[in-house]
């Protein structure tokens, strides 16, 4: 309900902050995904083992001379998160778990969240009217993707519309070479 939320309060607000917000939605439902399934997608499958490593490894860079480093608490801090899944393969670990085959303009909107969680846009430099229609495009897609994950995590099975693709037949522009329903 929370990413749902997100989605609709952020309906009439200016394109970026709709973007942004899809993006949170995703990140929201993605998070669901992953903690539901970390047994299964943990780097070391038995956690206790990877615990006894992990302190292992702390232990050696604890008594390594700090002249060795540039920062040893980075050091310390990656290992630390050994046994946790990197945040940009987790995006794809959710939709694969989920059954969501991502086209590579999927990968493509997905690597884009950063930009936009972080106060940036792309097609800043765009006439206004060019840089409307790239971000809806962008729009259009984040919610296409984060609407998946939602209706797949309650039990969803079917198709989707993808609005993309719709526009791109109502306005006779035949660009993109997506479906206009996708299987879920």
């Amino acid at each position: 309900m929370r990413s749902i939320r997100i989605i609709t309060q952020a309906r009439n607000q200016p394109i970026e902050i709709q973007i942004a917000s899809t993006f949170v939605a995703m990140e929201t439902i993605k998070e669901l995904i992953i903690n539901k399934n970390l047994e299964k997608i943990r780097p070391f499958k038995d956690n206790t083992k990877a615990k006894s490593i992990i302190a292992e490894l702390k232990k050696i860079i604890v008594d390594t001379n700090d002249v060795e480093f540039n920062d040893k608490t980075i050091v310390l801090s990656k290992i630390e998160n050994l046994n946790s899944i990197g945040n940009n393969d987790s995006f794809k670990i959710a939709f694969k778990l989920m059954g969501i085959n991502l086209t590579s303009e999927d990968v493509k909107c997905i690597s884009m969240r950063n930009r936009f969680l972080h106060g940036n846009s792309p097609h800043e430099d765009e006439p206004e009217e060019v840089r409307i229609q790239e971000l809806t495009k962008i729009q259009l897609n984040a919610h296409l993707l984060t609407c998946a994950l939602i209706l797949k995590y309650v039990g969803y099975k079917g198709v989707i519309k993808n609005m993309l693709k719709y526009l791109d037949i109502i306005n006779e522009r035949r660009e993109l070479k997506q479906e206009l329903f996708r299987t879920i």
